[in-house]
C-alpha cells in the first residue's frame, strides 16, 4: 500500500554511521544518503595548485597521452580535495560529478580550483557542461594542446618546406618560376 499510495513514508532501517562515511570518502555514497553524512572538505593549500604558468611548461613537451594523464591526476585530485576523499585513485575518472556528490556550491569551488592550478577562465557551468572528471580533463586539454593531428600537420608541412628548399637551392629561374607557379596552384 506505500508504494502504492506515492507519498513518502518512514521507513525504520539501522544505518551504520562510519560505514556511511567511509563510503562518502570513497565517493561510492547512494545520493539518497548524502544528507545524513558530512565529510570536510579539504581546501586546496597553495601548494596544491600548479603555478598557471609552470602548468603550461610542463604539459607542452608531453605527447598527447602524457599531457591527458597529467590533466587527468589534476583534475581528479582536486575533485578528491573538493569532496575531501583521501585518495583520488578512488575515483572512477568516467563517473558522473553529480553522482559522486557534487552540488551547486562544490561545482563551483570545483571550477575555482581548476582555474587557479591552469590559469584559464573557466566556466561556471563547467560541471554541467563537462559532466565527469574525464571530461573535465578532456575540456582542460583542448586549451593547453592542437587538435589531434595538428601537431604531426605542422611537422609535415615542416618536412615539405625543407625538401622544396633542397630542391631548389640549385634551381635555375625557369625551374624557380615553375616551382612557385606550382604552389600557388595547390
Amino acid at each position: 500500500g506505500a508504494l502504492a499510495s506515492g507519498l513518502p513514508a518512514a521507513c525504520p532501517s539501522l544505518l551504520d554511521p562510519a560505514a556511511l562515511t567511509d563510503e562518502a570518502a570513497r565517493g561510492t555514497l547512494q545520493p539518497v544518503f548524502r544528507g545524513l553524512v558530512r565529510t570536510p572538505a579539504r581546501r586546496a593549500r597553495a601548494a596544491d595548485i600548479a603555478a598557471p604558468a609552470g602548468l603550461g611548461e610542463r604539459l607542452a613537451p608531453m605527447d598527447a597521452d602524457a599531457r591527458r594523464e597529467a590533466l587527468l591526476s589534476l583534475v581528479l585530485d582536486t575533485v578528491a580535495g573538493v569532496l575531501g576523499h583521501a585518495d583520488p585513485l578512488g575515483i572512477d575518472p568516467d563517473r558522473g560529478l553529480l553522482d559522486l556528490g557534487f552540488d551547486s556550491l562544490t561545482a563551483v569551488e570545483l571550477r575555482n580550483t581548476l582555474q587557479k592550478a591552469t590559469g584559464l577562465r573557466l566556466p561556471v557551468t563547467l560541471l554541467f557542461d563537462h559532466p565527469s572528471s574525464t571530461a573535465v580533463a578532456e575540456h582542460l586539454g583542448s586549451h593547453f594542446a592542437p587538435a589531434d593531428g595538428a601537431a604531426d600537420g605542422a611537422a609535415d608541412r615542416v618536412d615539405d618546406a625543407a625538401a622544396a628548399l633542397d630542391e631548389l637551392s640549385d634551381a635555375d629561374d625557369d625551374e624557380l618560376f615553375a616551382f612557385i607557379d606550382r604552389e600557388l596552384e595547390r
